[in-house]
C-alpha cells in the first residue's frame, strides 16, 4: 500500500471515531445544553486549563517518543507507564489541595469539589498512555475508532440521564472522568498488558530527551488553548464563559475535527518517511491541500450560518452564542495550518524547533490578550482571531526556513484553495438575506446551496486539492471493493 493510500485509509478510520465521537458529543451537548444552564457550562470551563495543563505533564511527551520508535520494546513501554502513573499521582495530590483555590480564584465554591472529582480523569488516563500509543503507532486506527466511538455513546447517554434526572452540573462533572474509565477497561480487555519491569534509565533518557520538548511545548500550547477560558472565567460571569465555551466547542466540533485526525494518522506515517525529504513534503503539501479544501466550506457556512444554526440546534436562551460562533469561526479558516505545520517538524525530529515557534506565537498571543481585554469581551475574542492568523504565519515561516519549501510557495500553493471561497461568500450572503420565517428552513438552504455552488466551483475550475482527494480515494475505493 502506498505512503497516500495508507495516509487514506488511517485517515478514515481516525475521522470515523473523530467524526463519531464529535458527533455523539454534538447531540449530548445539544441536549444537555436544553437541560442545564450556561453557568453550568461555564463553571465546567473554567477547570479545562487545570486539567489540560495535569494531562499534558502526565503525559510528558512520551506518547510521540513512543510513536516515532520504529518497535517498542517492553523495557520502553514499563518505563513510560511508571512514569506516567508516578506523575498522576503527583498531579492529583496537588490539585486536591489546591482546589479551595481555584475556588477562590473564581469566586465560584462549586469548584472545590469539582475539580477534585473531576480530577480522577488524571489517574485514568496515565494507566492507558501507553497502549494508546502502541495502537497509534502500529496504525491500529480502526480499532482505535471503535473504542473512541463506542464509549462516547455510552458517557453520553450517561451524561443526559444524570442531567434529566436533576443533577446539574455534576452530570458534566462525572461525565468527564466516565470515559477514561471505560476506556482503560476496554484497553485492557482488548490487550491486557502489563509493565514487566521498572523504570529504566537508558529508556527514560532516550524518551524523554525528544519528549521533554514536546512537553514544554505541549505545556505552552494547552495554557494558551486555554487563557480564553481562564481569562474569560476570571473577568466574566460563567454564563458569559458558557456562551463562549458552547461556540467554541461547535466550531471545533464542525472544523477542527479533519485536521486533527490527519494529523494524529500522518504523524506516524510521516515519521516512516523522514530520511526522505522531497518524499516528505509532498506527502505534506497534498495533506494541507486536502484539509484546506475541506475546511473552507465548513467554516464559512459555519459563519454564515451561525443565527439560525444556534437558534436551532440549542434554543433562545444559547442566543449570545451566535457572534461568537461567527468570529471563531474566521480564526477556523486558517487554524489547520498551524497544527500540520508543527506536525512537519516533529516529524523528523526538530522538537527545538517545534519548540520555538510555539514560544514565538504565545508571545504574539500574549500581546494580543492584553490588548484586546482592555476592549471587553469582544476585544479579547477578535484578539483570538488575530493571534490565530499571526501564528500561522510564525509556523509556515518555520516550515520554510529548515525545508526547501519557500515561504512564497506555500502562500501559493494555498492561494487557487481560497479563492473557492469567493463565490461561496457571495451565494452565502445573499441566501442569509432570505426571509424564509424559518430558522429551520433558512439553515438547510444556506448549508445546501452553499455545498453544491462551492462542489460546482471545484469541478469547474478543475481544483487541485480536488483532484489530489480523487487520485488517492479512487484507488482505494476499489481496492475496498475487491
Amino acid at each position: 500500500m502506498s505512503l497516500a493510500q495508507k495516509t487514506l485509509s488511517g485517515f478514515i478510520w481516525t475521522l470515523t471515531s473523530r467524526l463519531g465521537t464529535r458527533f455523539s458529543i454534538f447531540v449530548v451537548s445539544i441536549v444537555l445544553a436544553r437541560l442545564l444552564t450556561p453557568a453550568d457550562f461555564g463553571l465546567i470551563a473554567m477547570l479545562s486549563v487545570f486539567f489540560a495543563i495535569s494531562s499534558s505533564l502526565v503525559e510528558s511527551g512520551f506518547t510521540h517518543a513512543l510513536i516515532r520508535e520504529k518497535t517498542i520494546s517492553e523495557v520502553d513501554k514499563s518505563t513510560v507507564f511508571f512514569i506516567n502513573l508516578i506523575m498522576s499521582l503527583l498531579m492529583y495530590t496537588i490539585l486536591w489541595f489546591s482546589s479551595p483555590y481555584i475556588a477562590n480564584f473564581f469566586k465560584q465554591p462549586e469548584l472545590l469539589w469539582l475539580a477534585r472529582v473531576m480530577g480522577i480523569d488524571i489517574l485514568l488516563k496515565s494507566l492507558i498512555i501507553v497502549q494508546r500509543a502502541v495502537f497509534m503507532q502500529s496504525l491500529r486506527f480502526k480499532l482505535l475508532s471503535s473504542v473512541d466511538i463506542g464509549v462516547s455513546i455510552i458517557t453520553g447517554i450517561a451524561a443526559v440521564f444524570l442531567a434529566y434526572s436533576g443533577l446539574g452540573v455534576w452530570s458534566l462533572a462525572i461525565k468527564y472522568f466516565l470515559s477514561s474509565l471505560f476506556v482503560s477497561i476496554i484497553f485492557f480487555i482488548i490487550n491486557p498488558w502489563l509493565p514487566s519491569s521498572f523504570i529504566n534509565k537508558d529508556s527514560f533518557n532516550r524518551l524523554f530527551g525528544f519528549g521533554s520538548k514536546l512537553l514544554i511545548t505541549g505545556l505552552i500550547n494547552t495554557f494558551y488553548n486555554n487563557i480564553y477560558n481562564l481569562t474569560i472565567g476570571k473577568f466574566f460571569s460563567a454564563d458569559i464563559l458558557g456562551f463562549y465555551n458552547r461556540a467554541s466547542l461547535l466550531v471545533n466540533q464542525s472544523i477542527t475535527t479533519i485536521s486533527m485526525a490527519l494529523g494524529q494518522v500522518t504523524y506516524p506515517i510521516l515519521s516512516k518517511t523522514k530520511d526522505d525529504e522531497i518524499r516528505l513534503i509532498e506527502g505534506h503539501k497534498k495533506i494541507v491541500n486536502v484539509v484546506t479544501f475541506i475546511n473552507i466550506p465548513i467554516s464559512v457556512i459555519l459563519a454564515f450560518s451561525a443565527k439560525p444554526l444556534v437558534l436551532v440546534l440549542l434554543g433562545e436562551k444559547w442566543a449570545e452564542t451566535i457572534p461568537f460562533v461567527q468570529l471563531l469561526s474566521i480564526s477556523a479558516i486558517v487554524t489547520h495550518l498551524i497544527s500540520l505545520n508543527k506536525n512537519l517538524l516533529r516529524v523528523i525530529g526538530r522538537s527545538d524547533l517545534y519548540l520555538r515557534t510555539s514560544v514565538i506565537s504565545k508571545v504574539l498571543t500574549t500581546i494580543a490578550v492584553i490588548i484586546g481585554i482592555q476592549f471587553g469581551i469582544w476585544g479579547l475574542v477578535i484578539s483570538s482571531v488575530i493571534a490565530i492568523y499571526l501564528e500561522v504565519l510564525v509556523s509556515m515561516f518555520f516550515t520554510s526556513k529548515f525545508f526547501e519549501y519557500k515561504l512564497s510557495h506555500q502562500f501559493r500553493d494555498l492561494f487557487s484553495t481560497y479563492l473557492l471561497m469567493i463565490p461561496l461568500v457571495i451565494v452565502l450572503v445573499i441566501t442569509r438575506n432570505l426571509d424564509l420565517n424559518s430558522n429551520l428552513l433558512n439553515l438547510i438552504v444556506m448549508v445546501l446551496t452553499g455545498i453544491i455552488i462551492y462542489a460546482g466551483t471545484a469541478y469547474l475550475f478543475n481544483s487541485i486539492a480536488l483532484n489530489q482527494i480523487k487520485e488517492v480515494l479512487l484507488p482505494y475505493l476499489k481496492n475496498r471493493k475487491k
